[in-house]
């Protein structure tokens, strides 16, 4: 099966680029990264997000979702 070429901006930011929907348009605004637009939805490029993932370092620690550690009584 094809890998999609492109994704919603939500798709990206959650399951791709391990971030918020409000990051990534973040690096939209700053010209990271290329919106399209496709039958009248923003999408943006896979290979475009996997890119700027290995490019720019997170701050503060990893992309992906950490479940908080359970508080010591």
């Amino acid at each position: 099966m094809k890998e999609k070429t492109f994704v919603s901006i939500r798709e990206a930011a959650e399951k791709i680029y391990g971030c918020t929907t409000q990051n990534l348009y973040k690096q939209i605004r700053r010209g990271n990264l290329k919106v399209y637009e496709r039958f009248g939805h923003r999408v943006v490029s896979v290979e475009e997000v996997k890119e700027l993932a290995d490019f720019i370092e997170p701050r503060g620690g990893d992309r992906k979702f950490i479940p908080k550690k359970s508080e010591k009584k």
